[in-house]
């Protein structure tokens, strides 16, 4: 079930820029609702905060912060859009796309749409449509919902998605370490243009009909002894050097 969102961030951005997804406002006390937005949009609800756990199913370490909202449809349903359109605003907005073809961790996803919206140059994300992290309220809690300031599509098919993705121009580029990896500040990422960048799970890294595919492999300097980075950390990392090069 994931026609709900909790936390004060999450509510608070849905309610600034999509308040149209808002069906029922549920709340702790008046105090929760300073800040919010467009309050008038919707319906609310005062509950206590055991009932609010309770309704919606949280658990105890999901702190909802005194705010749930209910919507109208389940942010999968929301929030996805098809692999061409995200192509095409991405090309329209001279931005880039990330591509998380085998992503796992909710936790994970939330942090990585956060880096994002945070560094401004990503147009929207890519994800599995099967076996993966869904859009979950969850991952909408994590991004301090910055989830709604991005667009995201599925995909069914490593091959097939790859060569659409080649075909309307697009560079896949690949973030991983292996004996071809170029080190991240020596990629000069406008020669990529228009590209996607590739991320593998710490577990299994990036497929290999995807990897095949990569124009180039990227990787982030750091000490032998550690043998690969939390997902989310080298997405931010390769993020903000993209951001340092766009600004130098």
């Amino acid at each position: 079930m994931s026609n709900f969102i909790y936390g004060k961030y999450s509510v608070c951005e849905l309610l600034r820029l999509k308040p149209e997804f808002a069906q029922k406002l549920w709340y702790c006390s008046e105090e929760h609702l300073q800040g919010l937005e467009n309050l008038n949009l919707c319906p609310k609800q005062k509950l206590e905060s055991f009932q609010l756990k309770r309704n919606f199913g949280l658990k105890d370490f999901e702190n909802h912060q005194g705010l749930v909202l209910e919507l109208k449809k389940d942010l999968n349903s929301l929030l996805l859009t098809s692999l061409e359109e995200l192509m095409l605003e991405s090309g329209e907005q001279d931005k880039f796309l990330i591509w998380l073809p085998a992503i796992q961790d909710a936790h994970n996803l939330g942090a990585i749409i956060r880096s994002c919206v945070a560094l401004g140059n990503v147009s929207g994300i890519i994800i599995p449509r099967a076996n993966a992290v869904k859009l979950t309220p969850t991952v909408a809690k994590v991004s301090a919902g910055t989830i709604f300031s991005l667009k995201f599509a599925w995909f069914n098919d490593y091959t097939n998605s790859a060569k659409l993705l080649i075909s309307q121009g697009f560079k896949l580029v690949a973030i991983q370490k292996n004996e071809k990896s170029l080190s991240l500040p020596q990629a000069n990422f406008d020669e990529f243009k228009p590209f996607v960048l590739v991320f593998g799970s710490e577990e299994r890294g990036i497929p290999h009909q995807i990897s095949k595919l990569c124009v180039a492999s990227l990787q982030i300097p750091q000490l032998e002894n550690i043998d690969s980075l939390n997902l989310s950390v080298a997405a931010g990392i390769t993020l903000y050097e993209i951001k340092r090069q766009s600004l130098s």
